[in-house]
């Protein structure tokens, strides 16, 4: 991993901006839709914190967010203003360790508590949920890692499922030193990029509030399958709507009832013949070991790309064609679909396309970070 995937990520959008200009270019038509852009930072050093340990960001229909960093305390925190609804942000989490790196899925969700069949009960979560960047209870003297993320919400578990707010997906990464020792040594800094699908022609105006910048962003998408009980995935919902990811194709989550029923994430290329890939980092619990990688290649006949989704897990997605165009999806996926009583299997499904071009100058998927 690096420490500088944020700084590459802006400068991609920027290349991507101006591809996205040019319409020869494009292989396929950019979607209808745009993206609010924030860059969040914490940034502080020599013991001096004060005032600077805390940046806040926006969370669209959903309600705010904040990053942390200071000697007793370190993470992204989200403040849904409806806890009612159930909100969820998915991470995988990636420490540096000496020697190597470990990572970890978690699930930080926000909800009053219910299943599928009983009622609403005053109990829950709370009102707010967080994911550490801390590897021991207290914090560390010293630290480092990469999240990437996806914020979603949803109606109530005990509800018919449907979308309340759109995705904000996120990449953030961190570092601090010194913690246990004099003021005059402590530094941090935690620094992340968030986007926000929003309406097609929404404007935004850039501008700075504390350490976060918000600002217009590159064109994005999402695919999502909710349902809750299998009477509520009978009305339709075992598959998204069709989304066109920028410079590919057609890409649909899809989510069937049923014992051994698989779910996946379709792209169908726009161009059989041309075809695409795709560069699929696959995380399941927790390991010290790379992640699950995995580079499938569309169909030649149908140009269909299929990527399995897990039962409970988070997936990191590249995809482009021939000329190396192409989208970054982050996908979160839960599902329980063996449970005897049909009413408590449910299936939540976040898929987050941001465009992409791969690294600076042009070219291929991003491998490894």
């Amino acid at each position: 991993m690096t420490r500088s995937f944020v700084k590459k990520a802006v400068l991609s959008g920027v290349a991507l901006a101006t591809l996205v200009a040019s319409s020869s270019a494009a292989a396929a038509p950019v979607a209808a839709t745009t993206s609010l852009q924030q860059h969040a930072v914490v940034n502080w050093k020599k013991g001096k914190s004060a005032g600077k340990d805390r940046a806040t960001f926006s969370l669209p229909g959903i309600g705010y967010g904040e990053l942390v960093c200071r000697t007793d305390a370190t993470h992204i925190r989200i403040y849904p203003d409806d806890i009612t609804k159930e909100t969820s942000m998915w991470t995988t989490v990636t420490h540096q360790i000496p020697g190597g790196s470990s990572w970890a899925v978690k699930n930080a969700r926000v909800f009053t508590f219910a299943t599928p069949t009983t009622p609403l009960i005053a109990t829950g979560s709370g009102s707010s949920a967080q994911e550490g960047f801390n590897r021991e209870n207290g914090v560390e003297d010293s630290g480092s890692g990469v999240i990437y993320g996806v914020i979603s919400q949803r109606t109530a578990f005990n509800q018919p499922a449907s979308q309340t707010a759109p995705l904000t997906s996120f990449s953030l990464d961190w570092k601090w030193s010194g913690f246990d020792g004099p003021a005059g040594k402590q530094k941090c800094k935690v620094e992340a990029l968030l986007f926000t699908t929003m309406p097609a022609g929404k404007k935004f105006k850039t501008k700075k509030s504390g350490g976060t910048t918000r600002g217009p962003g590159l064109p994005a998408v999402e695919a999502l399958v909710d349902w809750h009980g299998e009477a509520d995935a009978a009305l339709g919902k075992t598959t998204s709507a069709q989304v066109q990811l920028p410079y590919v194709g057609v890409a649909q989550a899809i989510c069937p009832t049923g014992r051994d029923s698989a779910a996946a994430l379709t792209i169908t290329a726009d161009d059989p013949a041309e075809g695409i890939s795709a560069y699929v980092e696959t995380y399941m619990g927790s390991s010290v070991d790379a992640p699950l990688t995995t580079t499938p290649i569309s169909d030649p006949l149908t140009g269909q790309l299929r990527i399995p989704l897990p039962t409970n897990g988070f997936l990191r997605i590249v995809v482009t064609n021939a000329k190396g165009q192409g989208s970054q999806l982050y996908v979160s996926s839960w599902r329980q679909t063996n449970d005897e009583k049909p009413a408590e299997n449910f299936c939540e499904i976040a898929a987050h396309a941001i465009s992409v071009l791969g690294e600076p100058g042009g070219g291929g998927a991003p491998g490894p970070t």
